[in-house]
């Protein structure tokens, strides 16, 4: 019966394609979110080992980080 229904209506192929196609995008882009969560959470990690390790590094990272404030203000 599904063999007829997809002779019957040409568009049924077309609509399973694109379906296909839409999941395909999004389930990438939901990996692609969750890689760069993933990402961020591992940098923010590494930096607080970092300035545990080196307490004197506290300032000159306040220094790092006003600067990128003033520049995402700018």
């Amino acid at each position: 019966m599904a063999q007829i229904d997809r002779y019957i209506d040409p568009l049924v192929d077309e609509r399973r394609h694109s379906n296909a196609n839409l999941r395909h995008r999004l389930l990438a882009e939901r990996e692609q979110i969750r890689k760069k969560g993933l990402e961020k959470d591992f940098e923010q990690q590494a930096t607080l080992r970092l300035l545990t390790a080196h307490p004197d590094l506290f300032d000159e990272w306040d220094k790092h980080m006003e600067a990128c404030r003033q520049e995402e203000a700018a």
